[in-house]
């Protein structure tokens, strides 16, 4: 029993049991009662995985709440210093917890080097799950409640629901305050097709975890990307394209679930992904993927680096304009997913593409003409392997990245592309694209509903069918962005 519930993973069976009973005792209870019970639950939630974590995420709730109490009071000088007190607060346990580790390793290696030192110290810290989203959480609250957007929310239960419920707890998405606050505040009302839509979401989460990422995962070759010298031209294109859509389906796959066990209860999450790899350029890429970081990331990152550079130079043709504020935006967002250089490379890479296109627009010939169906088609393709390829530091560290770069120019004996290798994650693929084709006309997870009735069964019996099928190979990995 206590295996069942143990670090609850949001594919396993014990969450879904777990969500039962907490539904159960959400809608016997009175209004009031509801958001008490999701705290509880949420708490115990964290406590399945470690009960440090869940000490952890109560100080932070403290903290955030009594600090944004006194920035609503605070004038002037005293608001300014409470919200760098609060910011700092919060940017030091997460990097105590989840970069301490990681950048002491590269310090104390230059101090061997040098011979100043003759041992490493790491303290082989836990990460407690969640930090670095319900960390942004925390922050945007504080922020905007010192711009007077939202007022401070005087009830504890609800900004500790607000940083720790359950469904989001690992791994987003990144809820607004205000949003998300009205919704605990609202009256419940769950009708027939809310549990329709919830459980679609849910079903079609777990197709993209269980069967397109999980499929793709247990295909690739063990050393590609450990030792892509080892590899020829033709097997790492062929497996980094595979593994980019491990990547979406299996973060896409988390946040569809999560949006529909939270819509179970009443409370709607925002959307991560619209069909990202239908993107017609780079920054159109950004704004399609893990959105609510991206969002994130411009209200608070690059608006605020955006207006100071116009107070320098408020030319809008000046091109430092265009390009370093997607730039630090982008570094930033390589720091948040990780401490090691190859995430600082990958968000100097990403935020160089966003500068560079924002310069050649500044130049290009403005039209209101559309673009004929094969040039959107041509720019969908090339975006999608640009992107792919300069995404690889995502996945490797320096010295593996430039081989892996370096080997796409090297053609030699191909070794792990048989028919028998490739065909499940070539279907897998396709039925990634066919998901997204079916949600594309409203950028949802509901493509679903809109079919006809024979095709809702038959899709809806072949999706059972291959989880079913699914559930009975080895162990489902975590999900990739729990870890960050």
């Amino acid at each position: 029993m206590t295996d069942l519930f143990s670090k609850l993973s949001i594919t396993s069976n014990g969450f879904f049991v777990f969500v039962l009973l907490t539904l159960g005792i959400y809608y016997l209870v009175p209004k009031k009662a509801q958001n008490y019970v999701l705290l509880i639950a949420s708490y115990l939630f964290c406590f399945t995985w470690d009960w440090t974590f869940a000490t952890i995420l109560f100080a932070s709730s403290i903290v955030n709440y009594w600090v944004a109490l006194k920035l609503d009071k605070a004038e002037d000088i005293a608001k300014t210093r409470w919200v760098w007190i609060g910011v700092a607060a919060n940017l030091g346990v997460l990097l105590f917890y989840k970069y301490f580790d990681q950048t002491s390793v590269y310090f104390f290696k230059a101090l061997l080097r040098i011979g100043l030192t003759n041992e490493l110290l790491i303290l082989d810290l836990l990460q407690p799950i969640g930090i670095s989203f319900y960390t942004l959480q925390a922050i945007s609250y504080l922020v905007d409640v010192y711009r007077k957007q939202i007022p401070a929310n005087h009830s504890f239960v609800e900004v500790s629901l607000y940083l720790g419920y359950f469904p989001k707890l690992l791994a987003g998405p990144i809820e607004r305050a205000q949003n998300f606050f009205k919704q605990l505040q609202a009256d419940v009302e769950i009708g027939n097709d809310q549990l329709v839509e919830s459980f679609i979401k849910i079903f079609v989460g777990l197709v993209r975890k269980l069967v397109i990422s999980e499929t793709i995962v247990r295909m690739i070759p063990l050393g590609v990307f450990a030792a892509p010298q080892k590899y020829s031209m033709p097997d790492l294109l062929f497996w980094w394209l595979t593994f980019a859509f491990v990547i979406y389906n299996d973060f896409a796959g988390y946040t569809s679930i999560a949006r529909g066990v939270s819509g179970l209860f009443g409370i709607q999450l925002s959307p991560n992904f619209e069909q990202p790899f239908f993107s017609t350029s780079y920054i159109d890429f950004w704004n399609r993927w893990h959105i609510s970081l991206s969002n994130w990331l411009r209200d608070y990152i690059y608006l605020p680096v955006s207006r100071a550079m116009l107070r320098r130079n408020p030319s809008g043709r000046y091109w430092p304009n265009l390009v370093i504020p997607p730039l630090v935006t982008m570094i930033v967002s390589g720091i948040w997913h990780g401490a090691a250089p190859h995430f600082i490379l990958w968000g100097a890479l990403n935020g160089l593409l966003q500068g560079y296109e924002r310069v050649q627009k500044m130049f290009a010939k403005k039209t209101s003409i559309p673009l004929p169906r094969w040039r959107q088609i041509s720019n969908i393709v090339v975006t999608l392997l640009i992107l792919i390829l300069i995404n690889a530091p995502f996945k490797m560290d320096f010295t593996q990245t430039l081989a892996f770069w370096s080997g796409l120019f090297r053609w030699g004996i191909i070794q792990t592309l048989s028919i028998h290798q490739i065909i499940k994650p070539i279907l897998a693929i396709g039925l990634s694209f066919f998901i997204d084709v079916m949600q594309l006309p409203a950028k949802d997870e509901l493509g679903l509903l809109r079919l006809s009735k024979p095709a809702k069964v038959f899709l809806l019996t072949v999706g059972l069918l291959l989880l079913f099928l699914s559930t009975r190979q080895a162990a489902v990995a975590p999900f990739i962005y729990q870890e960050f």
